[in-house]
């Protein structure tokens, strides 16, 4: 058995002062334009086994004065509808330690809320952390909830997870940001995460203040294109709302796109 879902874990709203290269977030009472986004998690079922792919906001949020969550814990929701219980999940992967991407690997009474699963997360993005205590606060928290019952993986580079499921190293977002590639029944597929969060930010060179490193983000992400294209892989949008997947379709010195609906 071989399937992909894709499963909201609800919406951000944030809002960012205007300058082009500082869309850093604002207080959701200030006068800017306000910016919904999806918060998409993948749950891959292939070898006998079911992988999550990152693990939305949870209960968390750092900031409650700049991020809006609607519907947190839809994740939960989601994998309920699948019949498929948090012990169900077998491997996580962390694409990177934003806390929309990670808070939902922590219940509110501090405890792993997939019990079961081995969480995989890159060393580089572990020292990213530590060296951020502001930003970070709350990774010291997760590393003891996670070491305690044994359910942290570092892994250190590019990783072949399970057959056909590839993990690659990406820094530029954060310093040790990791995306997926995998095959589902013979389609091949990229998750690139942050990298490329939605359809908007394939033409374009807009960074905010949360990248690490905007100009080998910048290639990333060109690295990313033409590996969708030469592999006629299915690109899946972690932070779009519509659409969340498709196809790029090389142009020229432009980059078309054929949606897939789902």
């Amino acid at each position: 058995m071989e399937k992909l879902h894709i499963i909201s874990d609800g919406k951000l709203e944030v809002r960012y002062s205007t300058g082009r290269h500082d869309l850093s977030p604002v207080s959701l009472d200030d006068s800017y334009p306000s910016m919904k986004m999806g918060s998409n998690c993948l749950l891959i079922q292939k070898n006998d086994k079911n992988v999550l792919i990152d693990t939305g906001t949870g209960l968390f949020n750092p900031d409650e004065n700049k991020y809006k969550i609607d519907y947190p814990r839809k994740l939960l929701t989601g994998l309920k509808d699948l019949n498929i219980t948090p012990s169900d999940i077998d491997i996580v992967i962390l694409t990177h330690f934003h806390f929309d991407h990670c808070g939902g690997c922590i219940s509110e009474d501090k405890e792993p809320v997939f019990s079961n699963a081995v969480h995989y997360l890159q060393s580089s993005e572990i020292e990213f952390a530590e060296k951020d205590p502001t930003l970070y606060k709350y990774w010291s928290v997760f590393k003891d909830i996670l070491g305690k019952y044994n359910l942290l993986k570092i892994i250190d580079g590019n990783f072949n997870l399970e057959k056909s499921v590839k993990l690659m190293l990406s820094p530029g977002h954060t310093a040790g940001l990791q995306y997926a590639k995998f095959t589902i029944n013979d389609q091949n597929y990229i998750f690139p995460g942050d990298i490329i969060p939605t359809l908007w930010h394939l033409n374009n060179e807009n960074i905010i203040y949360l990248d690490y490193d905007p100009e080998a983000l910048k290639t990333a992400k060109r690295n990313i294109i033409n590996d969708c294209i030469e592999d006629d892989s299915v690109m899946i949008f972690q932070h779009s709302v519509r659409p969340m997947m498709g196809k790029l379709i090389n142009k020229g010195s432009k980059i078309g796109f054929q949606r897939i609906y789902c």
